[in-house]
């Protein structure tokens, strides 16, 4: 099974911004477990953000742990397996976000579950 999410709306940024971080920061230390098959999933992840986007044009803009930003192409399409849309989700839900940006983690929580499933 594979679930498709597509950035075509005014919020595409914030979304990937937010899973972009969620991923880079890693979920809570004690709840990463899996070993090498999630160290998989998330290079996965990560390679899959990368080909949607392209590099800030400042580059001073930076994700979590200093990443440098990226800029979702409008109306692309996220196509990821089943456990690489789980760990996104788990990601999000588990990162240690200030309380200021809760409504927009609420939202792309919701956005989540917009994502098209498909066979494949």
């Amino acid at each position: 099974m594979k679930r498709s999410l597509v950035f075509d709306d005014g919020k595409a940024q914030t979304y990937f911004e937010f899973i972009y971080s969620a991923v880079l920061i890693g979920g809570l230390p004690k709840e990463r477990t899996g070993g090498v098959e999630t160290l998989r999933r998330e290079a996965r992840i990560l390679d899959a953000l990368d080909a949607i986007s392209d590099r800030h044009p400042n580059p001073t803009e930076t994700f979590a742990n200093n990443e440098p930003a990226r800029v979702v192409r409008f109306g692309v399409v996220l196509t990821l397996d089943v456990a690489d849309y789980e760990l996104i989700k788990k990601r999000i839900e588990e990162a240690p976000w200030f309380p200021k940006v809760s409504r927009d983690v609420v939202r792309t929580l919701d956005w989540l579950t917009t994502a098209v499933v498909s066979e494949g």
